[in-house]
């Protein structure tokens, strides 16, 4: 059995006219197994290529303690605009999940060689590379 707990912390200061706000701290307590991520890369359908969009998913599951990370690498260079990820959610199992979309063109998705989904969870490196020329 799993069992985390974990909440994001705000500090409010106020003086006179002034509210500052942070970000938040987020506080994870865990306990439970340490359980690397199992990461799968999907590419985009047909059907929204033919529509010259392309969105690749990268889906992280199955993972424990939460903190992770997603990044993309496009024909060796890292990639960050057309990037959009989840927050980790926690899944009925009491293992958490992350996703994160590439988005571009389809013309510019056909004319990449290589598409990786790197994942680092607990200092190890997962990476799932698609090759946009293969079916």
């Amino acid at each position: 059995m799993y069992t985390t707990f974990s909440q994001t912390y705000f500090l409010h200061y106020y003086q006179a006219l002034w509210a500052i706000f942070g970000e938040g701290t987020q506080l994870n307590v865990l306990s439970g197994e340490v359980k690397p991520p199992f990461v799968v890369i999907y590419r985009p359908s047909e059907e929204e290529l033919k529509t010259d969009k392309a969105t690749i998913v990268c889906a992280a599951t199955d993972f424990n303690p939460r903190p992770l990370t997603v990044e993309w690498i496009v024909d060796e260079a890292q990639r960050t605009t057309g990037v959009q990820a989840s927050p980790v959610s926690k899944q009925t199992d009491n293992l958490y999940m992350k996703t994160s979309h590439l988005s571009m063109t389809a013309s510019e998705y056909k004319a990449k060689q290589t598409i990786s989904c790197t994942v680092t969870h607990q200092g190890k490196v997962i990476t799932q590379t698609l090759k946009t020329s293969e079916c």
